[in-house]
């Protein structure tokens, strides 16, 4: 894997892997970026305005990034507004999640994965299943997040299945749901 990769300075802008015709398959995934088995560094970046079926910003599959300084802003999926999460274990510092939309994970969807968040912002993303976050069979950590003015059908900050996630000094306010306003479990 790439692990001496450093991005930084980019906006990431207007990628689209939702129309190919393979909805199972490698293309429809990551609208701006896809990582597979990599673990660049991302510093000062914007990722805005894709769009995908999984990972409608980005989708990891196997993969450690680190990402530092980096906005997910207006993505959409299906499964992932902002980012989608598969066997990975990145770790994002000073980042903020917002205005992303997916049936499952409006902001991220994570799935087997044991990310690291760090004052990280998610706020106002929206999904029918999880609108801030879906957590899936992961062990995410969670230090000084605010999870803010998301909303879903089913956990309008966050839902959470089957997973231990671990939280010290988060937020969760101003979320919306029919079901588990703040947290779906």
């Amino acid at each position: 894997g790439i692990s001496t990769t450093l991005i930084t300075g980019f906006t990431i802008q207007n990628g689209n892997a939702q129309d190919c015709g393979y909805t199972d398959s490698h293309r429809c995934r990551g609208g701006g970026m896809y990582l597979f088995f990599s673990s660049p560094t991302f510093a000062n970046v914007i990722i805005s305005d894709n769009t995908a079926y999984q990972g409608g910003g980005m989708y990891l599959l196997s993969s450690s990034p680190t990402f530092t300084n980096v906005t997910f802003s207006g993505n959409s999926a299906t499964y992932g507004g902002g980012m989608y999460l598969l066997s990975s274990s990145p770790t994002f510092t000073n980042v903020i999640i917002s205005d992303n939309s997916a049936t499952f994970g409006g902001g991220m969807k994570i799935s087997s994965s044991s990310p690291t968040f760090t004052n990280v912002i998610i706020s106002d993303n929206s999904a029918i299943h999880g609108g801030g976050m879906y957590i899936s069979s992961s062990s995410p950590t969670f230090t000084n997040v605010t999870i803010s003015d998301n909303s879903a059908t089913h956990g309008g900050g966050m839902y959470i299945s089957s997973s231990s996630p671990t939280f010290t000094n988060v937020t969760i306010s101003d979320n919306s749901a029919t079901y588990g306003g703040g947290i779906y479990l």
